[in-house]
C-alpha cells in the first residue's frame, strides 16, 4: 500500500512539473514577442528562431497544461445531457464518457508515441528559423494524452466526479 502511495505521489509530482512547464512556455513565449516586437519597432532585426519557438511552445504549453485542466474539471464540456439525469443513469453516462475518454486519450497517445519513435529513429529535423530535432513536435501529445488518459481513468475508478465539481463551482 505504502508503494502504490508513493507511485502516486510521483505521478502527482509529474502533472505539477508539466503544469510549471506549461507556465515556464506560456512565459517565455511572452518575453520572445516583447523582444522580438521591440527589436523590429527599434529597427533591429529580430532572430529568425522567435517563430519556430513561439509556435512549439503553443504545442507544448497545450499538452503539459491539459493532465491538470482534466483533474480540475477545467477543460471544454458540454453538459447539456448529463446535467439533466440524476441517479444510476447520470452515474453510468459519467463513467461511459470518462471510459471514451481515456482511451481516446491513450490511442492518441500512443500514436503520437509511435510518431516520436519513428522521428527519433530517423533523425529527421525540423527546419524553421531554428532547427530542432523534429521528435520534438509528436513527443508533447504523446505525454500530454498518456497523462490525460491517467486522469479520465482516476474519474473512472473512484466516485470523484467530474461534473459535481463543475456544478459547485458555477453556483457559487
Amino acid at each position: 500500500m505504502a508503494a502504490l502511495r508513493w507511485l502516486w505521489r510521483g505521478y502527482d509530482a509529474l502533472v505539477t512539473a508539466a503544469w510549471w512547464g506549461a507556465i515556464l512556455c506560456a512565459a517565455a513565449m511572452l518575453v520572445l514577442i516583447v523582444v522580438d516586437v521591440s527589436l523590429r519597432i527599434a529597427g533591429f532585426r529580430p532572430p529568425a528562431a522567435t517563430i519556430g519557438l513561439v509556435e512549439y511552445s503553443l504545442l507544448y504549453l497545450a499538452m503539459l497544461s491539459a493532465p491538470r485542466l482534466v483533474r480540475e474539471g477545467q477543460h471544454i464540456v458540454v453538459e447539456t445531457v448529463i446535467g439533466a439525469l440524476s441517479g444510476w443513469p447520470r452515474w453510468l453516462l459519467e463513467k461511459a464518457i470518462y471510459l471514451a475518454a481515456a482511451v481516446t486519450c491513450a490511442v492518441l497517445g500512443y500514436a503520437a508515441w509511435l510518431l516520436t519513435a519513428e522521428k527519433i529513429a530517423s533523425g529527421t529535423l525540423d527546419l524553421r528559423g531554428i532547427d530542432l530535432p523534429s521528435w520534438l513536435l509528436p513527443a508533447p501529445i504523446a505525454a500530454g494524452c498518456a497523462l490525460c488518459a491517467v486522469e479520465f481513468l482516476r474519474f473512472l475508478l473512484t466516485r470523484q466526479s467530474f461534473y459535481t465539481a463543475r456544478q459547485a463551482e458555477t453556483i457559487l
